[in-house]
């Protein structure tokens, strides 16, 4: 092969080929990213959803020590924090009370991280009334029951009075 030759192949690049399998390796590299990406997201979402029901339940103990109720089911619930009801609230037809009514003074109310509000409701733990707060999660369909082993809930411990 003369050096005419081999010089003018250099010269123009990769073939169409080349190409063709260059473009699909990226493809596939891309998709994985993206599809990887997504799952992280979600992740993060659920834990910064797991850390915010944490914070909530320890801040409304102390909201509830400067009230008057004298028990879980003395409070009007279903509460409601800032963001858009979640599905399967049952609220009657009636406005929820607001949940930051409970919340201390300098308390944070945020909503969650998909744009629904917090929500303070009974569930049981051990056979008894008891208080959780809880998030619908991705899917925004609040648990019928609430215990113990709920996921995205957390038990709220009412004061000892």
């Amino acid at each position: 092969m003369n050096s005419r030759n081999l010089n003018s192949r250099h010269a123009r690049g990769l073939t169409r080929f080349e190409w063709l399998w260059t473009l699909l390796l990226l493809v596939v590299i891309v998709g994985t990213i993206v599809s990887t990406l997504d799952a992280e997201v979600e992740r993060g979402n659920e834990r910064m959803a797991r850390d915010t029901i944490s914070y909530l339940s320890s801040q409304l103990h102390l909201g509830l020590e400067n009230t008057d109720f004298s028990g879980p089911d003395t409070l009007p619930l279903p509460m409601l924090g800032p963001g858009l009801p979640p599905s399967g609230l049952p609220l009657g037809g009636e406005e929820p009370t607001q949940l930051g009514t409970l919340m201390p003074p300098n308390g944070y109310l945020p909503m969650d991280p998909w744009g629904r509000g917090y929500v303070l409701m009974l569930g049981t733990a051990d056979s008894q009334l008891a208080l959780y707060i809880v998030t619908g999660g991705l899917s925004g369909i609040l648990p019928t029951d609430v215990r113990l082993d709920t996921p995205m809930a957390e038990r709220v411990h009412f004061p000892i009075r």
